[in-house]
């Protein structure tokens, strides 16, 4: 759904822009045309991959929890900041795996 939602919305600026992208089908065939497999394995790879590692080191740091209340938000700061440096580099790996 985001992916084609940013298709539309790059036409529709394009258009607005007066960037000559001709009509709509002309424009999302480019786009399919300049798509190769490897753009897609990447992507899904990325989604999937990404999505199972904040998952999974949001479950941890939650199950680390004392019985503290303060340690909950301290818990979730930590998995917020490990999930988004892990974000950077599953997504560096992927990148490089799958476009050398």
């Amino acid at each position: 759904v985001f992916i084609l939602v940013s298709l539309v919305a790059g036409f529709i600026c394009g258009s607005i822009l007066g960037v000559n992208t001709g009509s709509f089908w002309q424009f999302a065939a480019s786009i399919f045309d300049s798509v190769d497999v490897a753009d897609v394995v990447s992507l899904l790879s990325k989604t999937i991959i990404i999505g199972f590692t904040t998952g999974t080191i949001c479950c941890v740091e939650g199950l680390s929890v004392s019985r503290a209340r303060t340690s909950v938000p301290q818990a979730a700061t930590r998995a917020v900041m490990r999930s988004i440096t892990m974000l950077f580099v599953v997504s560096s790996v992927v990148s490089v795996l799958s476009y050398t």
